[in-house]
């Protein structure tokens, strides 16, 4: 258990402060611009800035187990963007000034907890940058790069059972895409994932997509691009990648909408959920299967089980063939990875029918409820089908004296 003065130097060091403004509960001022981009929080002892939240639902239920969320607001109405943690009432617990951050969440190496987020260079839907991980008392105790020469990529940071780290990563390599009506000798922006070791930052696995997948598999149309490396056709955007319990790994291409299971010895595709080229039987009439767009996709269950955020919808600007304005969902599904056999346990649905176009997730907390996060301003925890306000309950805490 630790100590009191460990939070005291944290309260020091870092200016944890407490609220003065209370957060807005299901403001149309807010959602519409009404308040500014971002409202935000001054304080009379620190200078950083914070967020006011708008809580479009909210229930007891999710305050009764001192949770905290984890936030990583950016854009340009955001004055002091960076990692921040805040209370299950939205008041603003820690934050350090890293500037745009990706990804911040808890995850154990070594028995211990690490606060892990991404920072670095936005480059057109991917990124060039390095993955922090900060130990109990917030001192930077790991900084993870690529290799091979590969940055680290944004979409995705996990510290694995076996205490390596998995992220993902893209390049450009030149491709043949005169099948789709561009260039013989044109640009694929390429992409992959990494495991490495993280005590000696050595590398331990790499896989890219472009070695096991088609092009013809895409449903992000060319457009223009793919004519010079600057504008290299981005056909497979992985966005996640998971381990599963045998060793093998799971990935998720957004422009394929399918999601895939991969051998970790040689690479190769052992199955496909999804897609033009899907294996599952659904027993779901398509409920299982039917996913586009989708991120976060995670084994639950000892790997009987794989949850996932369903985008379902890419925008009336966007480049793919059939742009829609489907409602997105969070997804939990059966799944048996023997028979290939899938089936939709639950769907998790917003009261207030988010269409998220780019980004989301799905949270399995350690008292069964789910939090569900869309690319729009609210926080959703889903209790029951219904969406409430919630923090993540666990080891993480930081104690107000």
């Amino acid at each position: 258990m630790r100590s009191i003065g460990f939070f005291v130097l944290a309260l020091i060091q870092f200016n944890l402060v407490s609220a003065d403004a209370e957060h807005f509960y299901a403001s149309p001022a807010y959602e519409t611009g009404d308040l500014g981009g971002w409202p935000q929080q001054l304080y009379k002892s620190s200078p950083v800035i914070g967020p006011v939240l708008n809580y479009m639902q909210k229930s007891e239920q999710c305050y009764s187990h001192g949770g905290y969320t984890m936030i990583t607001p950016r854009g340009n109405s955001v004055p002091m963007p960076g990692p921040m943690i805040v209370d299950d009432r939205g008041n603003l617990v820690w934050t350090k000034n890293y500037g745009r951050a990706y990804d911040l969440k808890v995850q154990q190496y070594r028995g211990e907890d690490y606060l892990t987020f991404w920072i670095g260079k936005e480059i057109d839907g991917y990124g060039n940058g390095s993955h922090y991980m900060l130990d109990s008392s917030y001192r930077e105790a790991y900084m993870i790069n690529g290799s091979n020469g590969q940055a680290a990529d944004f979409h995705e940071f996990r510290i694995t059972n076996d205490d390596t780290a998995i992220f993902t990563v893209y390049r450009v390599v030149q491709a043949d895409l005169s099948s789709l009506g561009g260039p013989n000798k044109g640009y694929l922006l390429d992409c992959g994932f990494q495991e490495i070791d993280v005590e000696a930052q050595s590398l331990l696995f790499e896989w890219w997509a472009s070695d096991h997948f088609t092009i013809d598999e895409a449903y992000q149309s060319l457009q223009g691009s793919g004519t010079n490396e600057e504008m290299a056709w981005d056909w497979f955007h992985i966005n996640s990648v998971d381990k599963h319990p045998s060793g093998n790994y799971l990935v998720s291409s957004r422009f394929l909408k399918c999601l895939a299971y991969i051998n970790a010895t040689a690479g190769d595709i052992i199955w496909k959920l999804g897609g033009k080229h899907n294996m599952f039987t659904d027993l779901s009439d398509g409920g299982a299967t039917n996913i586009s767009w989708q991120h976060d996709a995670r084994f639950q269950d000892n790997g009987a089980a794989i949850t996932l955020f369903d985008n379902a919808a890419r925008g009336i600007n966007s480049s793919a063939a059939a742009p829609d304005d489907n409602i997105s969902r969070g997804l939990y599904l059966d799944v048996d990875v023997e028979e290939l056999v899938a089936k939709v346990r639950h769907s998790y649905w917003s009261s207030q029918g988010i269409i998220s176009i780019s980004q989301g997730s799905i949270q399995v907390l350690e008292n069964e409820n789910r939090v569900i996060t869309s690319s729009l301003k609210e926080i959703k925890c889903m209790l029951a089908g219904m969406a409430q306000p919630k923090s993540r309950p666990g080891s993480w805490k930081v104690q107000k004296i």
